[in-house]
């Protein structure tokens, strides 16, 4: 059995080297990040109080890319907070903006310090900073464990609520069940010392990239002294990219989609940054219950990482899981491509549809796959069929079933049935497969080989065929095609052929109408409030086909209509997915591209599911995705 994934991103389907680079650093997290997962999820308690799609937190508009170990830009950073002692007014730590009234910091920063001083939207100590704001600290929450190394954190309230600007925002912050696996990309922020041969502190803010170190490396280092309450970031084979002295407080930020999530607030580091010496943290997501006790009158917005992106087949089978920072950044590199392609093969394929209009006249090369299946001697079109690869098309069985094999010729490549064609070609039928059950209602389905293989172009193509397991949701947009009558009052056949969109109606209300015999074997589509936009007479075969991305997937082949699309009566289809092992061992010599009806689930990290939504969604949303870039 073959079946073919479809993954859609914006332009190529290739993951860069980079990419894939990340990806398997995230498989290779440390055993202490695994095991202790069902840990984490147990303290996520009622805090999801903060979308990640709309919260403000986390966003920085001016940071555009990050250079380590470097001065940092105007507002890349406007969470950062410079903390003062007011007795001489100089710098002494940093912290991080969490809301409106509060700043989280390392309790070393204020044990022995009264009159705190804070400065927001500030990048430079000793130049203007014509963004910035001034609070005095009105109260000082220290952990209640900080004596611990894994709790030496302090809240500051402020004197008074800030206002918020593109220089001055509060960062997100990791939630309870937050995993930052070895190797994830992070960066610190500060004012420290910038080298480990002089304690002169520099004048603007610094910034540097330093990717999280597996707790196991990391208790290599330190004799064992990393708790779950801490993380560690830093290069193992590099010195002086490290926050140093002066750095006490400064935020461990990662950067998910578009929005900054806080890991951990830094507290130490062995002689700034020595090779074999990460630097300390610590972990926020292990201290969401405190924050939030002391921060609700206006609580930050806590995030879980990574947020994993979930592709599934459509029911049980997970076929990809990634983190979906991984999705946005496929995403922007794809957007420099200027294109979205949901790429497969060559099923599916119609590079002449450029539009759908229902209940009109279709043009040449728009539904390559339509097969139009005549009858000898008189030569008349009777049914609809899809080519489903070189060699076989699919249709009903009430179309051949009375028809000898040497009497039916199939037409490819057709739009008018009477004018001129000139990329059809023709193929008489070799054999005839009827379902063993076509007798039942639901699989009155037939295979019809063809006198030869045909040839593949931009008129003639195959349509790929949902796989099993593939959901089509009520309203599910489709479309089917056909040569039947377009009108209930009259038994005129069109030339041309015809196209109409029918969204899928769920088997519960098909069953409504059609008194409980819709089975799962069935699919239902139509509009239950209209009238006319329906297949009718002699489009029994015809494939209802949905796009997912660039390609089409037929979902039905079309077996009946009430009085031809009376209002409440939906059309009924035979359900192609429910009849792959019947398909594909008749086929298999040159077997059909069967296509999942993909699912994509955003995951907070563990087993809480956020949102699901179909691929083919996901394709057509792309586009409005990389606005919020």
């Amino acid at each position: 059995m073959k079946f073919n994934t479809v993954f859609c991103v914006a332009g190529a389907i290739l993951l860069n080297i980079a990419a894939m680079k990340r990806l398997c650093r995230i498989d290779s997290s440390s055993n202490r990040n695994r095991t202790k997962t069902d840990k984490r999820h147990a303290q996520r308690g009622n805090y999801y109080r903060s979308s990640f799609l709309s919260s403000v937190c986390g966003k920085a508009r001016f940071n555009t890319k990050i250079i380590g170990g470097q001065d940092a830009t105007d507002g890349s950073w406007p969470w950062q907070a410079s903390i003062h002692t007011s007795s001489d007014g100089g710098y002494f730590c940093s912290g991080t903006l969490i809301n409106k009234e509060w700043v989280l910091t390392s309790v070393g920063c204020v044990l022995q310090m009264p009159n705190i001083q804070i400065y927001l939207g500030r990048r430079t100590q000793n130049g203007s900073n014509p963004h910035e704001q001034f609070r005095t600290v009105i109260k000082v929450v220290k952990h209640p464990k900080y004596n611990s190394l894994g709790n030496n954190l302090a809240l500051l309230q402020l004197s008074s609520s800030v206002t918020f600007t593109d220089y001055i925002k509060p960062v997100c912050l990791a939630a309870a069940g937050s995993i930052f696996v070895a190797g994830t990309e992070s960066w610190v922020t500060g004012w420290g010392t910038v080298s480990t041969n002089e304690i002169k502190l520099p004048d603007t803010l610094q910034e540097v990239e330093n990717p999280v170190v597996g707790d196991i490396e990391c208790n290599d280092a330190y004799g064992g002294i990393i708790t779950d309450n801490l993380i560690c970031a830093g290069f193992l084979n590099e010195g002086e990219k490290a926050p140093c002295v002066g750095d006490a407080g400064s935020p461990l930020v990662t950067r998910q989609g578009s929005v900054w999530i806080q890991s951990g607030v830094f507290i130490g580091s062995h002689y700034c940054g020595e090779p074999g010496y990460p630097a300390l943290y610590v972990r926020v997501s292990e201290h969401q219950d405190w924050i939030s006790n002391y921060t609700s009158s206006s609580e930050p917005g806590f995030i879980p990482y990574p947020l994993i992106l979930s592709l599934a087949d459509g029911g049980s089978t997970n076929l990809l899981s990634f983190p979906l920072a991984l999705a946005f950044s496929i995403i922007e590199d794809a957007a420099e491509l200027g294109r979205v392609a949901c790429e497969l093969d060559i099923c599916g394929e119609a590079p002449l549809n450029t539009k759908i209009i229902g209940g009109q006249n279709a043009t040449a090369g728009s539904w390559p796959w339509q097969a139009s299946i005549n009858s000898l001697p008189s030569g008349h079109h009777v049914c609809s069929g899809s080519l489903i690869n070189k060699e076989w098309v699919l249709t009903a069985v009430y179309c051949v079933q009375n028809i000898n094999a040497s009497d039916i010729v199939i037409y490819l490549g057709r739009l008018t049935q009477n004018g001129s064609n000139p990329f059809e070609i023709s193929r008489t039928v070799a054999e005839v497969i009827k379902h063993p059950k076509y007798d039942s209602f639901d699989s009155s389905l037939a295979l019809v080989k063809l006198s030869s293989s045909v040839t593949f172009t931009d008129y003639i193509k195959p349509v790929c065929l949902a796989a099993a397991g593939s959901i089509f949701v009520a309203g599910t947009e489709s479309w089917v095609t056909g040569w039947g009558t377009v009108s209930t009052n009259e038994g005129k056949y069109p030339d041309i052929l015809q196209e109409v969109e029918v969204p899928v109606v769920s088997n519960t209300e098909c069953n409504k109408t059609y008194e409980g015999s819709i089975t799962d074997n069935l699919i239902c589509a139509g509009f239950l409030k209209a009238e006319g936009k329906a297949p009718c007479v002699r489009d029994s075969g015809s494939p209802l086909v949905t796009k997912q991305g660039s390609v089409w997937i037929q979902s039905g082949v079309f077996i009946s209509a009430f009085l031809c699309g009376y209002a409440g009566f939906p059309d009924i289809y035979v359900r192609v997915s429910e009849h792959q092992d019947w398909i594909s061992n008749y086929t298999s010599s040159s077997e059909p591209e069967l296509v999942p009806q993909p699912i994509v689930s955003v995951f907070d990290g563990g087993s809480n599911t956020l949102l699901s939504f179909p691929l083919a969604l996901m394709c057509s949303i792309v586009p409005l995705i990389l606005i919020f870039f």
